[in-house]
């Protein structure tokens, strides 16, 4: 991604309902500098599905709630003049500046084409359009999913580049063998798309069935439909991996009962992040065992409780080291790291700099916002 803004920077995603979106999701809210508050996209007035996917807005609902986002659809007519979209979107982005977002993250990878037209819908709205996934090579980005579990079934394909039978299929490891040599494994060339049903971080799987397919404008499009039992959140994930980690039956299972479950940790641990932060005591927050809890939070959080509180107070370290006032001893103590030695090694393999390097590269960032705004 390049060097990173100092500051929580208050971020929406563009959400196609996509594998590439939801991973741009998990990666930013990895990073202790992107707030990502929610997610925007766009869908046809006519028939309420997401261009080029097909989805429909029910089904984009469901992702959104899985993740806790808020989702903002903007609805066009494509039938209309040519520039019908744009002028949808602007409005759309001058909604999201107007409640005092500062960055859209876009999730492609490589293809210029794209993101030149992102950047040109974003010409003039105040925001600033960030690539969180750009330059990464593809065959490594998608077993980077693959491997943290992210589940998605093709729902769309470009039929002069593949045959419309693939539409449907799991996004998975065979589809990838019988991809031509001359289709990207990630689609980056628009040569399919998919539709999530699970990634790293969510609550809520969103298992669907593939019905009908249906080509028009050069694509193929299958029918998606919540499978039977699908709406459950994580019921199937919590199947394969062994539903202890909860109590109840499985039919006794409530989303909002796991989300608040992570809301209570996210509180117990902000309130004590200058403190001995023990799993023990964490696990009784949450209601569980030590291991039924080391379990629960790295499936739905994607990575481990000692990795994500590392993030939590690199994320309080720095914004503490905005300050140049604060030594950076009492950087070091606010933010809960136990020695001076630690912190250091902690924060630069989460940032990539320094503590005394992401100080002075966030002085310099905030003199140099200072001086725009006096011209």
């Amino acid at each position: 991604m390049g060097p990173r803004p100092a500051g929580n920077r208050r971020t929406w995603v563009w959400w196609t309902s996509g594998k590439d979106s939801a991973w741009s999701v998990h990666l930013l809210r990895s990073l202790p500098d992107w707030d990502v508050q929610g997610l925007f996209g766009v869908v046809n007035r006519g028939n309420g599905r997401a261009e080029m996917h097909g989805v429909g807005k029910e089904l984009l609902c469901r992702q959104a709630a899985s993740q806790g986002l808020p989702l903002h659809l903007i609805e066009y007519d494509w039938k209309a003049e040519s520039n019908q979209y744009a002028k949808a979107v602007r409005r759309g982005l001058a909604g999201l500046s107007g409640e005092g977002a500062e960055v859209v993250a876009f999730s492609d990878l490589s293809s210029a084409r794209h993101r030149e037209r992102w950047c040109e819908l974003l010409r003039g709205s105040g925001l600033e359009p960030v690539f969180p996934l750009w330059g990464r090579d593809s065959r490594c980005h998608v077993e980077d999913m693959l491997s943290a579990g992210l589940q998605a079934r093709v729902c769309s394909v470009l039929t002069h580049a593949l045959p419309a039978p693939f539409v449907g299929r799991r996004f998975d490891r065979d589809f990838l063998a019988d991809l031509p040599p001359h289709v990207d494994v990630c689609g980056e060339q628009d040569e399919f798309h998919t539709f999530v049903e699970w990634a790293p971080g969510w609550t809520e799987k969103v298992t669907v069935a593939p019905g009908g397919t249906t080509d028009r404008y050069g694509y193929a499009f299958a029918e998606m439909a919540v499978a039977s039992g699908g709406s459950s959140a994580l019921s199937a994930v919590l199947v394969e991996s062994g539903g202890a980690d909860r109590p109840g039956s499985q039919s006794e299972f409530d989303p909002f009962i796991e989300i608040a479950r992570l809301r209570r940790v996210k509180g117990y641990v902000d309130a004590r992040i200058g403190e001995e932060v023990r799993r023990e005591a964490v696990a009784d927050v949450a209601a569980m065992t030590p291991s039924a809890f080391s379990r629960y939070f790295r499936r739905h959080a994607g990575r481990t409780f000692t990795c994500w509180l590392a993030a939590r107070r690199v994320a309080e370290a720095s914004a503490l080291l905005r300050d140049p006032d604060v030594s950076m001893v009492l950087v070091a103590r606010k933010a809960g790291f136990g020695t001076d030695r630690n912190f250091r090694r902690v924060f630069r393999k989460v940032t990539g700099l320094s503590p005394s390097q992401y100080r002075a590269r966030a002085i310099q960032e905030s003199r140099s916002s200072g001086d725009s705004r006096r011209k």
